[in-house]
Formats: structure tokens, C-alpha cells, sequence
């Protein structure tokens, strides 16, 4: 339902399995459930149920230890973070959770802080930087074949190029973007990018 962009549903199935796993103490699933709710409220632009989701990510997975939860709650924060203007603490939230992922070849760890790191470069508006970041994200992806992935990281590159007033390549990574949404059947996030060509054009 996340992937569909049928974020109401997932956040409902989400409750449902974290009230089951709070009666049996089951942190690592419950790492897990609430890093999947913080990142539905990333989708869903809901910054600060996000931040509060992904805090208790990372509680929970500090109760058992999970440094790789710890780093995902702190990457997945900082997109937060970056959303909301905290651009330093997102930035520094970045570094440490690729430390921790780096330590355990987390790849895919690896493409979700480059991609966050994307955004709080272009936020700061330092170009070079955030599509350094980006392209590193999505070379990971490429490598590992995550088309859902794979279209988020272009539509964050595409952004960065609107963001630089590069129209073409804005538009040519949003169509990318677009195609890896629909051959995944993430007909909502597909029309989105879709809109957001067609305003570009009509400028």
C-alpha cells in the first residue's frame, strides 16, 4: 500500500502490527514497523509524525542493540529534518548513520543517506554537492535493481535540476522517474511527477 501510494491504508496495517508487537516486546520488528510508518509520513509530507515515528524506531532499536535500525531511523530523520529547515542536524544525522552503514556494507542503507544528503545539499543550495550524492544513490540502486527506489532518487534529481533552473534535465529525470513509478504500479506517485512535467512545460 506505501509503494501504491496508498498511504492511509499502510499506516493503518502499520498500527495494527505495532499494537500486536508492543504486547510481546518484539524490538526488532517493531524497529522495523515504525521506520516503515516514519517513512509513509516522509511520502506523505508529515514531517513531524515522521520525526516522531522514527524516534521510536530508534529506541527500540537501541533496546536490542541494532545499529543498522539506529542508522535507518537517523536517515530517515534527517529527510525530516531537512524539510523543516533543521539542515545542519540533518546533515550531521547523515554522517553518522553512514558510518554505521559503511561498517556493515549496508548498500541500501547507503543509497537511502546519499539520497537524504541529495536533499539537504539542494536545500542549501550547494548544486555540486547534491547531485554528487544523488547520482552516488542511484548507482547504488542501479546496482541492486530497486525500481520503487530508483524513482524516488530520480524525482529528487530531477528536483534539484528544476531547483538550478536546468529545465531539461529537470524533465528528463522526472519521465524517468515516472516510468520506474508506473512499472511498479505507483499509479499515484506517477501522476504527480506526471503534473509536475506538464507545469513545467506550460511555463
Amino acid at each position: 500500500y506505501n509503494n501504491w501510494g496508498q498511504y492511509e491504508k499502510a499506516i493503518e496495517y502499520y498500527d495494527n502490527s505495532v499494537q500486536e508487537l508492543e504486547k510481546l516486546e518484539e524490538y526488532y520488528e517493531l524497529s522495523r514497523a515504525y521506520n516503515n510508518i516514519g517513512d509513509t509520513y516522509l511520502h506523505m509530507g508529515e514531517w513531524g509524525k515522521a520525526i516522531d515515528a522514527l524516534e521510536k524506531c530508534r529506541k527500540a532499536s537501541e533496546k536490542i542493540g541494532n545499529r543498522n535500525m539506529v542508522a535507518w531511523a537517523l536517515f530517515n530523520t534527517a529527510e525530516a529534518l531537512a524539510n523543516i529547515g533543521e539542515l545542519d542536524k540533518a546533515e550531521d544525522y547523515c554522517i553518522q548513520s553512514l558510518a554505521i552503514c559503511e561498517s556493515q556494507d549496508d548498500k541500501i542503507g547507503m543509497n537511502g543517506i546519499f539520497r537524504c544528503l541529495g536533499i539537504v545539499y539542494r536545500l542549501k543550495k550547494d548544486w555540486e554537492r547534491s547531485l554528487e550524492n544523488i547520482n552516488k544513490s542511484i548507482l547504488i540502486l542501479e546496482m541492486l535493481d530497486i525500481p520503487f527506489d530508483l524513482a524516488t532518487t530520480y524525482n529528487q534529481l530531477a528536483l534539484t535540476y528544476l531547483e538550478m533552473g536546468e529545465l531539461p534535465p529537470a524533465i528528463e529525470n522526472f519521465d524517468i522517474a515516472e516510468n520506474y513509478y508506473r512499472s511498479v504500479g505507483a499509479k499515484r506517485q506517477a501522476e504527480e511527477v506526471s503534473a509536475k512535467v506538464k507545469e513545467i512545460k506550460n511555463r
